[in-house]
């Protein structure tokens, strides 16, 4: 990315740099990782100096919006997320402000309000006394803070299908859509409308037999907000839903990798398919992402030109249409993102030690009943073979059962199965990761 160039650092930055000690010769020494974080602390630094005025300075909105465009190349998606809703407040404050400022008299307890509003560092705070202000003065309430999904059940399950219809006709004009549409057809996938908690714009989610892409409603009816549509729209006009399946497509992409994820670890049990989940498969679904929109620009100039005239509008809407990208394009930012959204979420090597460790477990805890089994076996090879088969005819399937009560077919794949598990565990740890690096270089390229 430019901003880790030294050609494209600019004078100001490369002064801060070189009081940090850090020349063009020991800039090019360090890691991108490494320049990603002291880029950061450089630019959060200038930030800090930009932001001179307190919350109801007139200036003040300006100066954040320069401080955290300044920044936002080298923030996450949630960051960015946040910062975008800080800064849609803080315009609505100041708006807000100047309106209760010219109601207020003199002295009065309102214009007091409002002062303290003017002067407060705090921006819950500031629009506590700001509502209390405009409460005295009789002023309407404030606008609403956000758009709001308003779709009921019924309209909501058409928009679904609707959505999902023209998703996968997208998805299907690509050859990465394809092959994620086929695992589709190897495990049924539904989707669903639905609000969510946090900032996300939707999650892949496991069902017994089955998996389910989630939409975000309240996150739907935000982003479609900023570029003049809404779920609404999407559901009742075909223009409104073109220019949300430009954003919906790729998530979907991304969304489907997850379930192709899910049965590349089939052979896991769903105690250490969690264990199996990495930031790999993080890369590997924006790298998927990443390959349906460079191919659906090349089978679609409609849908091109579409995405050019949608990101062209700025906001969160175009941030997370270009989030992909940007990683996929930047090891540096992806390891932030990374590092910043999956934290809690291991790497493969991490997670692959972890599911082997647990392997190695499984075997000690099954060598006891591993060898019952070999004894019980024993016993039965020195019996006659009338009495042989009728264990085999009379004996029970049920593994609980007393072990000599159990048929010999039964016990063989007991012991079979007991006694490889903790090998298979580990086996399938390397294979899970082979498949998901070489799945992430191929969509690189």
């Amino acid at each position: 990315m430019a901003l880790l160039d030294w050609s494209k650092i600019g004078p100001n930055s490369r002064e801060a740099l070189a009081r940090r000690g850090i020349g063009e010769a020991e800039w090019a020494s360090l890691r991108l990782a490494r320049r990603f974080s002291v880029m950061r602390g450089v630019l959060e630094q200038k930030a800090g100096e930009i932001m001179d005025v307190p919350l109801g300075h007139p200036a003040y909105v300006a100066k954040y919006e320069q401080s955290f465009r300044m920044l936002a190349g080298l923030m996450s998606t949630e960051e960015i997320i946040v910062h975008n809703e800080a800064l849609e407040r803080a315009k609505r404050f100041a708006a807000g402000l100047r309106a209760a400022e010219k109601a207020a008299a003199a002295g009065s307890g309102a214009a007091r309000a409002l002062e303290q509003a003017r002067k407060s560092g705090d921006l819950d705070e500031a629009e506590g006394l700001l509502d209390r202000a405009r409460g005295q003065l009789k002023l309407a309430p404030a606008a609403a803070v956000k758009p709001v999904y308003d779709l009921n059940p019924e309209e909501t399950h058409r928009l679904t299908g609707r959505l999902t219809d023209a998703v996968v006709r997208a998805l299907g004009a690509t050859e990465i859509g394809r092959e994620l549409i086929a695992s589709v057809r190897e495990m049924p996938v539904t989707t669903e409308l639905r609000a969510l908690a946090g900032s996300s714009g939707g999650h892949y989610a496991r069902l017994p037999g089955s998996g389910s892409v989630v939409w975000n409603t309240t996150l739907m009816a935000e982003l479609l907000a900023e570029i003049g549509r809404s779920p609404r729209g999407a559901l009742n006009d075909d223009e409104a839903l073109r220019d949300a399946v430009v954003l919906y497509s790729q998530l979907m992409a991304h969304e489907l990798t997850h379930h192709r994820q899910r049965l590349r670890k089939a052979p896991l049990t769903d105690k250490h398919y969690s264990t199996m989940y990495t930031r790999e498969d993080e890369m590997e679904a924006n790298n998927a992402q990443v390959a349906f929109l460079r191919q659906m620009r090349a089978a679609s100039p409609g849908f091109a030109a579409r995405e050019t005239r949608l990101l062209a509008t700025g906001g969160r809407f175009a941030d997370f249409m270009r989030q992909a990208e940007e990683h996929a394009a930047d090891p540096a930012r992806m390891n932030h993102w990374l590092e910043g959204s999956y934290t809690r979420v291991p790497t493969f090597e991490r997670a692959a030690i972890r599911l082997m460790a647990a392997g190695g477990r499984e075997q000690q805890r099954m060598a006891p009943a591993v060898e019952r089994i070999e004894a019980e076996l024993f016993r039965r090879r020195r019996l006659s073979s009338a009495e042989r088969a009728a264990l085999e005819k009379d004996g029970v399937e049920e593994g609980r059962a007393p072990l000599s009560a159990i048929k010999t077919s039964v016990l063989r794949r007991m012991r079979a199965y007991w006694a490889d598990t903790g090998r298979v565990m580990i086996q399938e740890a390397w294979r899970i990761g082979r498949e998901t690096r070489e799945q992430i270089e191929r969509l690189a390229r």
